[in-house]
């Protein structure tokens, strides 16, 4: 009589089937990691989509200003230096043609009060489009230093500069200035 032969896989057989399953566990890690790796780089790219979008936005906002500048020119044609630099922002009590005020007549103003009209609103246009946005126009030889607390302007020369501040996390300028994550845009512009 022959010895009775055992039901199930061959012993060759056994083995290869063990390997399969460390083979399926090693490309559930593969994956795993890839698709993980995948996720940080998208979120990075959000990240950095966000921070061009806020310096596009800065160069945008600095170069309106220049216009405005250059738009309140004395009749002769010359900037109005004493317009722009150590002026205060005013309450946009002198109406002139922005978009917000195309309800209401414009009325005659000085050079001096359009730009502090021109002050006021693009002050509130870089708070409003930047997340802590502070904005300063000065004359400065060293346009490139500063802080959004302390903007360097040391009035020196016959060159505006036009400094932009903000924050990519933070809504508080206060805490922007106090923690110096900031960034920074500048346009110089001599008239």
């Amino acid at each position: 009589m022959s010895a009775p032969r055992t039901i199930g896989p061959a012993p060759g057989k056994r083995r290869r089937a063990g390997y399969t399953l460390i083979e399926v566990l090693i490309t559930l890690v593969v994956t795993s990691v890839g698709l993980i790796g995948m996720a940080a780089l998208q979120s990075r790219g959000v990240a950095q989509t966000h921070n061009a979008s806020l310096r596009s936005q800065s160069a945008v906002l600095a170069y309106d200003m220049v216009d405005r500048m250059r738009a309140n020119a004395a009749p002769d044609g010359t900037n109005v230096k004493a317009g722009y630099y150590l002026l205060a922002a005013s309450d946009g009590s002198c109406k002139a043609a922005h978009p917000e005020h195309q309800h209401v007549a414009p009325t005659a103003c000085t050079p001096q009060q359009l730009a502090q009209d021109d002050l006021y609103e693009w002050q509130r246009q870089v708070a409003l489009r930047l997340p802590g946005g502070i904005g300063v126009v000065c004359i400065d030889s060293t346009p490139y230093d500063g802080t959004p607390g302390t903007p360097a302007c040391d009035g020196v020369g016959t060159a505006y500069a036009v400094k932009i501040w903000w924050g990519e996390r933070t809504q508080n300028a206060a805490e922007l200035s106090s923690q110096g994550s900031f960034r920074r845009f500048v346009l110089v512009y001599r008239p």
